[in-house]
């Protein structure tokens, strides 16, 4: 192997940073390779720890045929040629032990920062050396490198450190003191340290963000604080009657989840003779300029019940009630219908802008780095996930009024819609749902061609 393999890496990095003119005649004395590559390798041990830097040198000695993390020692390379000049230092190896103590002395000195750091490691791959750090000029961010096969378009991006150090605190803190489940973790009988109750969290709630959140962090975790504080819909958290449904009748409950699911709180609706839970709305309530807005991350089946017959049944009557679509054919009416009812709820709490995400790129992470799935499957598994509840929502603006789609998902950005006072719909059974929803309907079991 070539003796000066870090430093002939280095300098062809250091010649790309220099004028066309002075890059033509840089050349490299054999004794400045010889002075420069001792002071890399304790750098790479620096920045990317013992596992890389024994790695390097057993290849380095011929112990072993391949060194994985090149690309990754690249990175770090880059990071100390963008920031040398910005950290006051001379453009010269000699300053490069010192950018990495500084480096790290810099996320030391956040130490919420660091916690997310480390829970993004363990986030985007089974290995933490397959994560990397760039760093240019005070913004910082955490990704795969280039050529690895995870997704390249998952980076958080920490454009400032000290901002999002106080986001940080005031969400752990929120919840801390919460009534949510998402303070679990800081119980004592939870049986974790300070530390890793922090890094617990911040990594769960990491798995909830969409691209444009992950490069907009600060922002997401602001969202967040909101969800957990927000007292909106707290009337809801004791059990409420909505009112007679198919000649049952229909409760809501405001139910709080751990931190492993989407958000802190979420609807959950039963019928209470027939045992009926349907489909939980995932969501959360933010406040952006002083406007409310709902945020729905999910819309699940609920885990604690199986499905009988009467919720197979009541599935099949949505379907029946509803026109056929030539345009969205791949939906749950389930699904569709605790919408409804949620739609309701919300307007009548004064809340007409609600946000949908695309894809939340890290919640199935850990299926590949548990090896239960290749990218490619994660890949495809997702993007039915994806398909399927989009599609509620776009099933729904066929047969409604006063409901405006103001943006689709594209580009990573969220699906967003708009109502405007009641939603009025062409369609009389989601008519009555909604009506539920907001609590001003009637059973109309007979009409609606339903027997108990």
């Amino acid at each position: 192997m070539e003796k000066y393999t870090l430093s002939k890496i280095f300098f062809s990095l250091y010649k790309q940073y220099l004028p066309p003119e002075n890059a033509r005649i840089f050349i490299v004395p054999e004794e400045i390779y010889q002075k420069t590559e001792p002071k890399l390798e304790q750098y790479i041990m620096q920045i990317m720890g013992y596992v890389v830097y024994n790695q390097y040198i057993n290849f380095k000695e011929g112990r072993i045929k391949q060194f994985e993390f090149f690309q990754e020692v690249t990175v770090a390379f880059e990071n100390f040629l963008n920031n040398v000049a910005f950290l006051g230092h001379a453009t010269d190896t000699s300053s490069i032990l010192k950018y990495g103590e500084e480096f790290f002395e810099e996320i030391d000195n956040h130490p919420y920062v660091k916690h997310l750091i480390e829970a993004a490691r363990k986030t985007l791959s089974y290995r933490r050396e397959d994560t990397v750090i760039h760093h240019d000029k005070g913004v910082y961010t955490i990704g795969p490198v280039k050529d690895k096969k995870v997704e390249s378009i998952v980076n958080i991006r920490i454009s400032n450190i000290n901002k999002l150090e106080k986001i940080l605190e005031e969400y752990i803190d929120t919840v801390r003191y919460s009534d949510s489940f998402y303070a679990r973790p800081f119980l004592p009988d939870a049986g974790m340290t300070e530390e890793d109750a922090i890094e617990y969290t911040l990594e769960w709630t990491l798995r909830n963000g969409t691209c444009y959140d992950l490069s907009n962090i600060e922002n997401f975790f602001k969202k967040y604080i909101c969800f957990i504080k927000d007292e909106t819909l707290s009337e809801y958290k004791r059990l409420h009657k909505l009112g007679d449904f198919l000649g049952d009748e229909l409760y809501v409950l405001l139910k709080r989840a751990p931190v492993a699911y989407e958000t802190p709180y979420y609807f959950g609706f039963m019928m209470k003779d027939a045992h009926i839970e349907f489909p939980n709305i995932r969501m959360g309530i933010s406040e952006i300029d002083g406007k409310r807005r709902a945020h729905v991350l999910a819309i699940q089946t609920s885990q604690t019940v199986e499905e009988n017959e009467r919720s197979k049944e009541i599935a099949n009557l949505v379907k029946r009630m509803l026109p056929k679509s030539k345009y969205f054919r791949e939906f749950n009416p389930s699904h569709l219908l605790s919408f409804v009812l949620f739609l309701g709820i919300i307007n009548k709490e004064g809340i007409d802008e609600i946000e949908i995400p695309d894809f939340l790129p890290l919640r199935y992470q850990r299926f590949v780095n548990e090896g239960r799935m290749g990218e490619e499957d994660l890949y495809s598994y997702q993007y039915r996930l994806t398909n399927k509840f989009l599609n509620t929502f776009l099933r729904i603006n066929e047969h409604a009024e006063n409901f405006e789609i103001l943006n689709y998902t594209e580009y990573g950005t969220p699906l967003r819609i708009k109502t405007y006072g009641m939603v009025k719909f062409d369609n009389e059974f989601l008519q009555n749902v909604y009506n539920i929803g907001y609590g001003i309907a009637k059973d109309r079991t007979e009409e609606q061609g339903y027997t108990k």
